[in-house]
């Protein structure tokens, strides 16, 4: 299930790593470790807004509760947003541990069902939405000779259309012009391999390619996009040749990553054609959980002539850097119940504090009883 398609606007992931392994639980894409069984996470994080004269802080807090099975799946999670809202996940599953309902249910009243069907071998044939507005197949579900699954996203065409789609073991979000199609071909260790994007007529619009390394590391994602990323009326009074060369700007993107002796991943760059570039850096303690991160970019823009050729405008160019850091506190069973993040926009500022999180996490006792 995608971010952009749960209800009422999905829910804040609060910092999720990209994992690399096979049988990732729920509790582990909390960044949870251990038998966790419920976990309260109370965040409060801080805007400043700078006018003319003088910056304003608006302080925010929402708050997360998690419920989990033995197994790490999710049995519910409730989330109160900052304006006292609130919606209810309770997530069901049959007898051979298979989930086969999502029930959400915002305070407003408004319910979503998530309807998950399977085919004989037990594998996810079909995810089915229904809600007061009616039912429909949200995704699809196939398998090759090999066992290698596609799963196909049914974009609704007459609702509120996602701007971008997330995909399993990446932190990264990626949209094509007109899509009525998102397809994730998996490969045989059910990673995701490629991400296609056809739009209502069944042209391919954009690909995504994802490599890995021996390791199951991701270590690069690269788009290609076919499709004009530009609005027609923003090239109306372009000739062909100056069409052609925007459409070659906005083509590629590329990301790649590197891993420490850890599978760690330590740097990021992203590439967006000749426009934009960006380096990342990560930190992380002895836990693993990342103490610190520094970010820095640069973007340009280009003239262009009646034959399309592109020049650069070097007056056009800006830097941007940013650093943040993270301090934890821990419980016995290595889990942290306390996060402060802290950032600046350059290396001689000072901090300042962005959010606050703490969690309260309660476990299973393997000492009890079973209950039969």
């Amino acid at each position: 299930m995608n971010e952009a398609d749960l209800p009422f606007g999905g829910i804040h992931q609060h910092v999720v790593k990209p994992v690399h392994t096979l049988n990732v639980t729920d509790r582990n894409r909390w960044n949870l470790r251990g038998l966790v069984k419920t976990c309260k996470i109370e965040r409060t994080w801080f805007m400043t807004r700078c006018g003319a004269d003088a910056c304003e802080t608006e302080t925010r807090n929402d708050v997360s509760a998690l419920e989990f099975r033995p197994n790490g799946s999710l049995a519910r999670h409730k989330h109160l947003n900052p304006d006292g809202s609130e919606h209810t996940t309770v997530y069901e599953y049959n007898q051979a541990d298979l989930l086969t309902i999502v029930r959400a249910e915002h305070s407003s009243g408004d319910v979503h069902l998530q309807l998950y069907e399977y085919d004989q071998a037990g594998r996810l044939a079909r995810l089915i939405m229904r809600s007061g507005a009616g039912e429909r197949v949200t995704e699809s579900y196939e398998y090759d000779q090999h066992g290698r699954k596609s799963k196909i996203i049914h974009v609704d065409q007459l609702g509120v259309r996602p701007n971008a789609w997330r995909v399993e073991g990446t932190d990264a979000f990626y949209s094509a012009p007109d899509a009525a199609l998102v397809t994730t071909h998996y490969n045989e260790r059910d990673q995701p391999a490629e991400l296609l994007f056809h739009d209502s007529t069944g042209n391919l619009v954009s690909r995504v390619e994802f490599r890995y390394d021996g390791n199951l590391n991701l270590v690069e994602e690269e788009q290609t996009t076919f499709a004009d990323m530009l609005p027609p009326e923003a090239t109306a009074q372009m000739n062909a040749a100056q069409r052609e060369a925007v459409r070659h700007l906005f083509a590629a993107a590329r990301r790649s990553h590197r891993y420490d002796e850890h599978n760690r991943r330590i740097e990021t760059r992203n590439q967006m054609g000749l426009l934009s570039e960006e380096h990342m850096s990560m930190f992380y303690n002895d836990r693993g959980d990342m103490i610190g991160q520094i970010v820095e970019a640069q973007d340009r823009e280009f003239g262009m002539d009646d034959e399309g050729q592109l020049s650069p405008a070097p007056a056009t160019e800006r830097s941007r850097w940013s650093e943040a850091r993270f301090t934890y506190e821990y419980d016995v069973q290595g889990n942290w119940v306390s996060k402060t993040s802290e950032g600046r926009n350059r290396p001689d500022a000072d901090f300042t504090v962005h959010s606050i999180e703490r969690r309260v996490n309660s476990y299973f006792d393997l000492n009890a009883p079973a209950v039969c």
